[in-house]
């Protein structure tokens, strides 16, 4: 899954597959030109707050 950020209204849009045209869902912007970015998990973002958390906890 990849997502895209719009420039003009900041939100997030994600696709599973790749497209000719890519609009913002929200605001309608082309974001065909805009790069595409790996969209991680939910998953993957709770291992990366704990391990960020388990790097920087007091000792």
């Amino acid at each position: 899954m990849v997502r895209k950020e719009c420039p003009k209204c900041t939100r997030s849009s994600y696709s599973s597959g790749t497209r000719e045209v890519w609009n913002c869902p929200v605001c309608g912007e082309d974001l065909t030109a805009y790069p595409s970015l790996r969209a991680i998990s939910y998953y993957e973002l709770n291992q990366s707050i704990r391990q960020s958390a388990y790097h920087h906890s007091p000792k």
